[in-house]
């Protein structure tokens, strides 16, 4: 390319420091995804194991009122299988 018969050189510039920074959030944001999904994965593992975690509770409660309470021990026993 030449300009008045003198050879140009064009060049063509961008900032992309913006469009960096944008693809950077979203790979964090990715991968906070990610680990929030692994963190409930592994906790609705965990309580698939133990569908029924207060049955077993209320199956103790009910064992532990066959037994002479004192006070103390009536008090901390669910007030449902007291009723």
């Amino acid at each position: 390319m030449q300009l008045e018969g003198k050879p140009v050189i064009q060049a063509i510039m961008r900032d992309v420091s913006v469009r960096r920074a944008t693809e950077a959030a979203k790979e964090a944001a990715r991968e906070a995804a990610l680990q929030m999904a692994r963190a409930k994965s592994e906790f609705v593992a965990n309580v698939s194991q133990n569908p029924h975690p207060d049955a077993r509770h209320l199956g103790m409660s009910g064992l532990l009122l066959k037994t002479p309470l004192d006070g103390r021990q009536r008090d901390t026993c669910p007030p449902e299988k007291l009723g």
